[in-house]
């Protein structure tokens, strides 16, 4: 080693390097809270090491300190700088490098070559490197030994201009780590900028739930008003119910009667048997005994024949109870359904005919559907988009959304065809739904189809209503949208629904910066986080869409992974056609569903459906209207017993309830209409 002055230097100043790094190392790692010296180190390094490190603990009796060497050191440095190494360096990012640098001196070839001494150069900045270094820890006494050895070697004019040159090379070397440190930085802003937008978004939700819950507690002061007038209705049914106990009393009265009939019957038998023990005594009576004999009999065939005719009665008198309440409970339903406020219906009541409009557009939706969904009937009611849905649930009460069945485009044929057969059999009591259904047919009888909005495209308010037409009962199509937030609420769907193309190119443009063409698949709630929808001009509901065209003309590909973007293929978009077509109808949407006549907007569906008039009000008159038809044989009865004035009451008290008007249906009277 005499004679390799250079490499004996660089070793010496190594091992002075090794044994400072090590205590100041471990000092600094035991002040990590929570966990164990020898775990840290393990999980600091790579597998490898890390295996040889667990092997070299296990198998002898050395402490951590001394099985971490020089390769260790930056990955323990690096991997725990935030926790144990930042603060006391004072956050030197340099540091770090050196560290590396001092590996990259100690595995060099020029430090141990085969033959001959280490460079001279290399071997005297790696020096100044490792006295830095030891200056940096505070290890004074470490550091002055190494410029010591330093110092004693060749400091030739020559040789430090070699040694500053090769220093300069390493300090470019530096300036790269420097400059993808600065690269990690610039990442790390731009991470707590989308952090920043998140906690106002965050703001923005919870505000909303606070007037989510605001609204809530309006709607329960509603319910608990709606539920003190039902409280009325009960107390008004319930003296009607006492008037019918009265009638019934009156039954009891007859069957008294025959009892007492029965009783006198009894007695003239006792007679009969004393008359019978005197004809024995007394012979010489027979003749008048016969007679008093058949004077008695012809009392018992008088007493049974009343008997058997107030039996008639009574059987007579139970068969019109069950008359008056068939007759009833379809009058009461007749008047619930179409008897809610005031309102204009087509065809009138005094036409035949199984499907009726219900005109009340402008009204005041939210008392309107909570009136009729209190009726219980099987109901559709259609509104414009799946946050439409949301608010409808929200503000009938959970009480009611429990029995209300949601519909939208991610709803199956399957679990639609569940939905109607829980309506059908009373599990549900409605369904709300921003699209038209698939599988409704005649079996399931509705009695309700509800528009709540104006619907996108006249043939789809067609499809809506023509399942009205096939069913096997009484049925009736709600109007109650309006002509102003209505109107408006249709804009803003159809414009954030069918993005125009320019903002459908930008959305494209937009993910080809994102996730590029051809490469890999991206989940789409991804995305979102990821646009900048505001810049766009777009909505999730837009995006939805634009991905929906991307995929028809195939541009994107689509399935559990997520999406991949493809070029494009030039092929044409339905899609973008209907979007654009509706934008082009919108004024005859609005101008059929808000300014038409209740009549002519019967005519049109009926044309739209390929519907003959007299066929159809000819099937009406056999298929529908039992319950209008029950109500007329009873109203012109001349005979009136005491349980059909209970009967009439009731009808009364329903048509002062819902305060009917019998002009609308071209009557004289509420008890003729």
């Amino acid at each position: 080693m005499d004679s390799w002055p250079n490499q004996e230097a660089l070793n010496k100043a190594l091992n002075i390097y090794r044994v400072s790094m090590r205590s100041f190392i471990i000092f600094h790692l035991k002040k990590i809270p929570g966990m164990n010296i020898e775990d840290v180190v393990i999980d600091s390094v790579g597998d490898w090491r890390a295996d040889e490190i667990d092997r070299i603990l296990s198998e002898s009796d050395r402490d951590i300190g001394s099985v971490i060497d020089i390769n260790d050191f930056p990955h323990l440095v690096n991997k725990n700088w935030g926790d144990a190494f930042e603060k006391t360096l004072n956050d030197d990012k340099t540091f770090r490098n050196q560290l590396w640098l001092i590996v990259e001196c100690r595995n060099a070839d020029w430090a141990h070559p085969p033959e001959g001494d280490a460079e001279f150069e290399s071997t005297r900045a790696h020096l100044f490197l490792i006295a830095d270094v030891l200056g940096k820890i505070n290890k004074s006494d470490a550091k002055d030994r190494v410029e010591v050895i330093r110092d004693e070697l060749d400091d030739t004019a020559e040789r430090l201009a070699d040694a500053e040159e090769w220093l300069r090379k390493m300090e470019a070397k530096n300036a790269e780590h420097k400059k993808s440190l600065a690269e990690a930085e610039k990442h790390l802003e731009t991470a707590k900028l989308e952090k920043s937008k998140y906690d106002e978004d965050n703001a923005t939700l919870s505000k909303q739930v606070d007037e989510k819950e605001k609204l809530r507690k309006k709607l329960s002061k509603q319910l608990k008003s709606a539920r003190a007038e039902t409280d009325k209705y009960k107390k008004n049914l319930s003296n009607t119910k006492k008037r019918l106990e009265k009638s019934e009393a009156a039954h009891t009265g007859y069957k008294e009667r025959l009892e007492t009939k029965s009783n006198e019957l009894k007695d003239i038998k006792d007679e009969l048997a004393a008359i019978e023990m005197e004809k024995t005594a007394d012979k010489k009576h027979l003749k008048t005994i016969s007679k008093e004999l058949e004077e008695a009999k012809a009392k018992w065939d008088a007493s049974e024949a009343r008997f058997a005719t107030i039996s008639n009665e009574l059987v007579s008198v139970q068969a019109e109870k069950e008359d008056s309440e068939k007759y009833l409970a379809a009058t009461q339903n007749l008047l619930t359904t179409v008897a809610i406020g005031d309102q204009t219906v087509f065809p009138p009541l005094g036409t035949d005919a199984a499907v009726r409009i219900i005109d009340r557009r402008g009204t005041d939706k939210r008392n309107y559907l909570m009136h009729l969904l209190e009726q219980k009937q099987p109901t559709i009611i259609y509104v414009q988009s799946e946050e439409k849905i949301d608010e409808l649930l929200t503000f009938v009460g959970q009480e009611k959304a429990q029995v209300i069945g949601r519909h939208d485009e991610r709803t199956s044929e399957v679990k639609e065809t569940e939905m109607l057969k829980k309506l059908e059999n009373g599990e549900l009591i409605a369904i709300v739904s921003n699209i038209t259904f698939s599988t409704l047919v005649s079996s399931h009888r509705i009695e309700h189809f509800v528009f709540c909005h104006l619907t996108p495209g006249l043939d789809e308010f067609f499809k809506r209503c023509q399942p009205a037409f096939t069913l096997e009962k009484n049925t009736y199509l709600h109007l109650i949208y309006n002509d102003e937030q209505d109107v408006k609420n249709l804009d803003e769907w159809l414009a954030q629904k069918y993005p125009d193309r320019e903002v459908l190119k930008n959305l494209y443009r937009a993910l080809e910066g994102f996730i590029g063409v051809n490469r890999h698949f991206v989940k789409p709630e991804n995305l979102y986080s990821k646009l900048d929808i505001e810049r766009l001009e777009i909505t999730e509901l837009g995006i939805e869409t634009g991905l929906a065209i991307f995929e028809e003309v195939g541009a994107l590909e689509r399935n559990n992974d997520g999406i991949k973007l493809l070029p494009f293929s030039g092929r044409k978009s339905k899609i973008h056609r209907k979007g654009e077509a509706l934008k082009d109808e919108i004024e005859e949407i609005r101008s059929f569903q808000l300014e038409q006549s209740v009549e002519k907007i019967w005519e049109e569906i009926l044309g739209a459906l390929d519907i003959d008039l007299e066929k159809y009000l000819l099937k009406s008159n056999v298929a529908s209207g039992e319950a209008e038809v029950a109500a007329e044989i009873v109203l012109e009865e001349e005979e009136t017993s005491s349980y059909e004035a209970s009967s009439r009451s009731m009808l009364s008290f329903w048509i002062e309830s819902f305060e009917f008007d019998a002009c609308v249906f071209g009557c004289k009277s509420p008890i003729d209409a």
